[in-house]
C-alpha cells in the first residue's frame, strides 16, 4: 500500500465535475460563532488586526496585536458581526488604530461574516482579488470545508520572486515577502488600461475596458453577463464549470488578433499556487472562489502559513510545481482495498484531470502522483458522491 497523505497542503486541483473533496472533520459544534482562533505558523512575526462593518465585536479595540512565530491568539465569546476581515501584517504597523480599515499596506487578509442564534452561520473566504501574499487557511470548526492557499512560506517567496505575472509591491528583501498585484490593481495604474497589453487585450477581444472586466464593474448586469465576464477572465465561455478548460490559450489567432485572452494573475493563483480562492471579483461564478458557508459552527480557525512543518517542509513530498516543470506525472487512482482503478502518464495536471474525468462508481478513492524519480509527490482522498442518472 502507498502512504496516503491527508494534509490539506498536499491538495491537488485535479478534480473533475464528478468529484467532490471528501470531508473528514469531526462532529458539529453547537450554536453560532463564539470564538475565533488565529495561529501564526509563519517563520516571521505577524501583527493581527480585525476590522468590521458595522463594528460590534470590538476585537482588541481596532489595534494590531503582535504574534511571534508558532503562537496562537484566541478571541472568545464574540457577538455576531458582518463584513469582517482578519488582517495579517508582515511589517510592524506601529500603534495606529482603525476599527474599519487596514492600518498598513503590508498585509494579507481573510474575510468572514458571523451570525449566531438559531441559524449559527459563518461565511468565510480568502480574497486574492486585490493582491496575493501570505499563504493562509480558514475553516469553521466541525464539518466545515477549509479554504486554503496550499503552499509553504518558502514556496510563496519563490512564487512572488519568479512567478508573479503582474507586479510585486511592498516587498521586504529581508523577508522575501511582498504583494503580487491582482489584475485590476495592476491595470488601475495611470496609463496601464490602454497602454499595457496585459490590460488592453480584453478590450481588443471583447470591446470592454480591461479595468471593467478585471474589476467586474458592470452595475445592474445580468447573471448571464457576469458568467461571460468570468468566462473571459478564464479564457473560456460563459457558464463553463470544467476547470480543465481554463487558462489554456492560445490568446491570439494566427493573424495576431486577440480572441481568447485570460487573466494571467488568476491562472497563477489557481494553477501555480493551486489555491481555490477569489482571484478576481466574479470568481464565485462556477464556484471557483473557495467561498464557504458553514452552519452551526462555534469556532472559526485562521492559520497563517498553514503548510509549515508538514511533510512537504520535511522533504517527504516534492512540490507539485516540480512535476509541472518536468512535464511528467505518473498518476494512480486506488480503491480503498489497494486495487488500482486507473493509472497512466501525464504531462500536466490538466491531463491528469481529463484522465480521471470518466464516470466512476460512488465511493472513496485515493489519488497518488509520482515524479520521474518514482517518489510520491502528493496524494489525496477523493469522494465520488451518488450521481443523477
Amino acid at each position: 500500500m502507498i502512504p496516503f497523505g491527508t494534509v490539506e497542503c498536499e491538495r491537488l486541483s485535479v478534480l473533475a465535475t464528478a468529484f467532490v473533496l471528501a470531508l473528514w472533520a469531526g462532529g458539529f459544534a453547537a450554536g453560532g460563532s463564539e470564538k475565533i482562533v488565529v495561529t501564526n505558523n509563519c517563520p516571521i512575526t505577524l501583527w493581527i488586526h480585525f476590522t468590521e462593518m458595522p463594528y460590534t465585536a470590538d476585537i482588541n479595540g481596532g489595534k494590531a496585536q503582535k504574534m511571534l512565530p508558532n503562537t496562537t491568539l484566541v478571541y472568545d465569546s464574540l457577538p455576531d458581526f458582518g463584513a469582517g476581515r482578519c488582517w495579517a501584517y508582515y511589517k510592524d504597523p506601529g500603534t495606529a488604530v482603525n476599527k474599519y480599515a487596514p492600518i498598513s499596506s503590508y498585509n494579507g487578509f481573510v474575510e468572514m461574516t458571523v451570525s449566531g442564534g438559531a441559524k449559527g452561520v459563518q461565511n468565510y473566504n480568502v480574497s486574492f482579488v486585490d493582491y496575493a501574499t501570505l499563504p493562509v487557511k480558514v475553516v469553521g470548526a466541525g464539518n466545515c470545508v477549509a479554504t486554503i492557499v496550499p503552499v509553504s512560506f518558502a514556496e510563496m517567496k519563490s512564487q512572488l520572486k519568479n512567478g508573479c505575472p503582474t507586479q510585486v509591491d511592498d516587498y521586504i528583501d529581508s523577508l522575501g515577502i511582498g504583494r503580487c498585484l491582482g489584475s485590476y490593481d495592476y491595470c488601475v495604474q495611470p496609463g496601464y488600461d490602454t497602454g499595457n497589453i496585459y490590460c488592453n487585450k480584453m478590450k481588443l477581444a471583447y470591446g470592454y475596458d480591461g479595468l471593467a472586466i478585471y474589476g467586474g464593474s458592470f452595475g445592474g448586469a445580468s447573471q448571464s453577463f457576469y458568467d461571460s465576464i468570468a468566462g473571459w477572465q478564464r479564457g473560456t465561455f460563459a457558464g463553463d464549470a470544467d476547470s480543465t478548460d481554463y487558462y489554456l490559450g492560445p490568446e491570439q489567432d494566427a493573424k495576431g488578433k486577440w480572441v481568447k485572452p485570460y487573466n494571467h494573475f488568476a491562472k497563477w493563483v489557481h494553477k501555480d499556487l493551486d489555491a481555490e480562492v477569489y482571484a478576481f471579483a466574479n470568481d464565485d461564478h462556477q464556484n471557483q472562489s473557495g467561498f464557504q458557508a458553514c452552519p452551526n459552527s462555534g469556532e472559526l480557525d485562521i492559520t497563517w502559513c498553514p503548510c509549515e512543518g508538514t511533510s512537504l517542509e520535511q522533504g517527504k513530498f516534492t512540490p507539485i510545481l516540480r512535476l509541472q516543470n518536468e512535464k511528467f506525472m505518473r498518476y494512480a487512482l486506488f480503491a480503498p482495498n489497494g486495487k488500482t482503478v486507473r493509472s497512466g502518464i501525464a504531462a500536466s495536471m490538466e491531463e491528469v484531470s481529463r484522465a480521471l474525468s470518466g464516470r466512476l462508481s460512488q465511493g472513496v478513492y485515493f489519488l497518488a502522483l509520482y515524479g520521474r524519480d518514482g517518489v510520491l509527490a502528493a496524494s489525496k482522498r477523493i469522494l465520488v458522491p451518488p450521481q443523477d442518472r
